[in-house]
């Protein structure tokens, strides 16, 4: 055979077996329940440990260690919704921990350890 009759060949058969179209096999309503589901209730579960770590700073506000949780559900919520606002407020109560601390890093360091 000849080389042109090859190449003949090889595109005809790449030009037919190209017209199949991808069939879907799922729809994306199917399981978006079940993904926004695990979202929804992680968002509830962050916003109840910010609002007891909130508590506690309004009895004991001279606890460093409960502004620096109260921070980090602070940027939790922050990673799930987007709200700037949520992360300013976190830095600033890392800022008035880490004051009352005399930013010093063991003390901080203990705390996200644990």
């Amino acid at each position: 055979m000849k080389p042109n009759n090859i190449i003949t060949i090889l595109l005809l058969l790449l030009i037919v077996s190209c017209n199949d179209t991808p069939k879907k096999i799922t729809s994306s309503t199917d399981y978006n329940v079940y993904l926004n589901a695990d979202d929804d209730e992680m968002l509830q579960l962050t916003m109840e440990d910010y609002k007891f770590w909130e508590k506690k700073l309004e009895k004991e506000p001279s606890q460093f260690p409960y502004l620096i949780k109260a921070a980090a559900s602070q940027s939790h919520l922050f990673s799930k919704t987007g709200r700037i606002e949520l992360l300013i407020e976190a830095e600033n109560k890392l800022i008035k921990a880490n004051k009352a601390t005399n930013y010093s890093k063991s003390t901080i360091s203990k705390i996200f350890s644990s």
